[in-house]
């Protein structure tokens, strides 16, 4: 089962890589569309899965990392509007340079082409990755934690009407095997991005037979140089540290 999910998202990556920025743009503006006709329903499937969370005994922390409150739902929206409005990536010559007489070697972006991303208890990570990989011309393996099963598949299934049925998938089988066998299938998946806390990170790298892009601890200083303008430097420090 796992081989064939992997099989179409690399078939229809093809199909992705090729679509033009206005196409993709019009995807995009029917995705907030879609949020917005089903905004009760994700709501109320949202809630499932905070009651289940509460029953289950789970902190206060997770709890609040499940909630897809206005606020959280007005971010999804305003960051959809915000990747519509950003110039295409793809086709981008990053450099340039002649070679010999006739010959020009250009370094140009291009999809990555299946990206895996396995995330835990954030629903709205299930629409930020859709957006972001639909105006990068990616397809996507979404495996989000089973603590937010009902608010993924809300949310996938907005991702679906505005896409269809080709480029991004929602594995919600739970449990880590499943994991562990996406893992395995480099032949059709090209880069694995986990986001979540150290142990899923540290579970994906030792596993992943594909390339991570990965963070762990994170970079843990500032510098400030002394000639800088030093109320900035607070903010920043501020938003980047506490």
């Amino acid at each position: 089962m796992i081989k064939d999910i992997c099989a179409k998202a690399k078939e229809a990556s093809r199909i992705l890589a090729q679509l033009s920025t206005e196409e993709k743009n019009k995807i995009l503006s029917r995705l907030i569309d879609s949020l917005n006709k089903n905004k009760e329903l994700i709501y109320n499937e949202n809630q499932k899965d905070i009651d289940k969370a509460k029953e289950k005994g789970l902190n206060e922390a997770i709890i609040q990392r499940l909630k897809i409150d206005d606020k959280v739902f007005d971010e999804m929206i305003g960051g959809i509007k915000t990747i519509i409005s950003l110039d295409d990536p793809i086709g981008e010559v990053i450099e340039e340079r002649k070679i010999i007489q006739d010959m020009i070697l250009r370094k140009v972006r291009v999809p990555l082409g299946v990206v895996l991303i396995i995330y835990e208890s954030r629903p709205n990570v299930t629409i930020n990755v859709s957006a972001i990989c639909i105006k990068s011309g990616n397809a996507v393996i979404l495996k989000g934690g089973s603590d937010a099963l009902n608010s993924n598949k809300a949310l996938f299934n907005c991702v679906k009407e505005a896409l269809g049925n080709n480029g991004i998938i929602l594995i919600d089988q739970p449990g880590h095997e499943i994991v562990t066998e996406l893992l395995k299938m480099n032949e059709y998946i090209d880069v694995a991005i986990p986001r979540g806390g150290k142990r899923l990170i540290q579970k994906v790298v030792e596993n992943a037979r594909m390339p991570v892009i990965k963070h762990f601890e994170g970079v843990c200083a500032v510098y400030v140089d002394r000639d800088a303008d030093i109320d900035k430097a607070v903010k920043v420090t501020l938003n980047a540290k506490v």
